[in-house]
């Protein structure tokens, strides 16, 4: 495994508390980054509001990211959720929207980090190896 690099960004978040997102340079699928990030921190970020989106994509912009890095979205039956069980407020989907009945591997949201669609979130498979961000 290559040696991991991380680096701390911190974020206010609308309540003016600060929330601590950790970037982890290194590529897992969905359920290893978020095993990753329960064993050490709390769990993959729910990046829920437009401020965090915003700030967490200008950070990652400096950094050589994959395209795309898991954060804490996954749909579970009927409905997609933050694994902290946040309401899903804000929406940030990318131009296809938001997949009502996504395909069965295509279950798991990232936070796009370059291309077109910079800061939107895309349903991907569960599977595919990803830089990700906890929290």
């Amino acid at each position: 495994m290559d040696p991991i690099f991380t680096f701390i960004l911190l974020l206010m978040n609308l309540s003016g508390t600060f929330t601590k997102y950790i970037y982890v340079d290194d590529k897992m699928d969905w359920l290893e980054a978020q095993s990753y990030c329960q064993q050490n921190y709390t769990d993959l970020a729910p990046v829920s509001t437009e401020k965090d989106v915003n700030k967490l994509q200008e950070e990652l912009s400096k950094h050589n990211t994959t395209q795309n890095v898991w954060i804490g979205l996954r749909f579970l039956p009927g409905n997609w959720l933050w694994v902290d069980g946040q309401e899903m407020d804000y929406k940030a989907w990318g131009q296809g929207g938001k997949p009502i009945c996504p395909q069965p591997n295509m279950k798991c949201g990232a936070l796009q980090v370059t291309g077109a669609n910079k800061g939107a979130w895309e349903a991907h498979d569960c599977e595919e190896r990803l830089h990700f961000v906890c929290y």
